[in-house]
């Protein structure tokens, strides 16, 4: 993995740690993101504050540093609060290591625990904590802008922990799902809906057409990620074709090859060909692309 931490903070300013990790960087995100404003006293979540370090794997999809801290919980262990360069070095993947395991830098990980700050043992309790913004590390990883398996496989492993996490909302009412299509990344679009509808389509469904609180699902987010262009035929005759199950197949097939603009929105119609109309009583997709002058999901009135 590359040794470069992408640092998004409240205000959308991003910066790069070019130079490797070291704790003083990674320290100043971890402030930067518990400084960010405050939700009002409506947002505010029971959850408590995330772990830093979970904040920190979630950014980079680091799978391996996410297993330490599931493990140490698992094992009713005092949680790791403090990063160290050893536990950035996992965060990389060991890198950095030069050649040392995994295992070996776990032990280097462990070592002074016992100074670390005390925190919930509570079962589960790592993966509860939220972000100023209310996200999970489910909505932290779905926001990245990079496509990579690492991301996807971290996704799973939080979902395997914890199903609902698929379905929590942030102070802004924004799912994973959410999240996923607004950082126009289609592979964590389609892998969280393909997470739901292993639980069936009634609950595919159920996902798809969550509302956040301005009232728009996932498929909003994605008319306006598109581009403007307008299709060409064939991309027209796809969205169309999605009223049945073999045009959904298609489209999921046709997405992988399209540009990333345009796929999300494929995506989300095959897999939902209502989902244009929705919310029925509010600004739908459909008319929010008539709005914006896009066509993306204009064949489909």
């Amino acid at each position: 993995m590359d040794a470069k931490l992408m640092v998004a903070t409240d205000g959308g300013e991003v910066y790069k740690l070019k130079d490797g990790l070291n704790k003083e960087d990674t320290m100043s995100m971890v402030d930067a993101t518990a400084t960010s404003k405050k939700p009002s006293e409506e947002d505010q979540s029971p959850a408590g504050t995330i772990n830093p370090l979970l904040l920190l794997s979630a950014r980079e999809g680091s799978s391996m540093a996410l297993n330490v801290l599931l493990e140490r919980e698992d094992a009713k262990r005092p949680p790791l609060m403090i990063i160290s360069q050893e536990f950035l070095e996992l965060v990389e993947g060991g890198s950095s290591g030069q050649g040392r395991t995994a295992v070996s830098i776990f032990g280097d990980v462990e070592e002074g625990v016992d100074d670390q700050p005390a925190a919930s043992l509570a079962a589960g309790a790592l993966l509860k904590g939220v972000t100023p913004d209310g996200d999970t590390a489910l909505h932290v990883v779905a926001q990245n802008h990079e496509d990579g398996k690492h991301f996807l496989e971290y996704a799973g492993i939080i979902y395997g922990r914890d199903r609902g996490l698929l379905f929590a909302r942030n102070h802004k009412g924004d799912t994973p799902l959410h999240c996923a299509a607004r950082a126009g990344n289609s592979k964590m679009v389609s892998y969280l809906v393909d997470l739901a509808a292993r639980e069936g389509a009634d609950t595919k469904l159920r996902l798809l057409r969550m509302e956040n609180k301005r009232h728009e699902t996932a498929l909003h987010e994605a008319v306006r990620h598109e581009d403007g262009t307008i299709l060409g035929q064939k991309e027209r005759g796809a969205l169309l074709d999605a009223t049945d199950t073999a045009g959904e197949k298609r489209n999921k097939d046709d997405a992988a090859g399209a540009p990333e603009e345009k796929n999300i929105v494929k995506l989300l119609m095959g897999a939902d060909p209502e989902l244009a109309n929705y919310p029925a009583d509010g600004v739908s997709p459909l008319y929010l692309a008539i709005l914006l002058g896009k066509s993306t999901i204009d064949s489909v009135r």
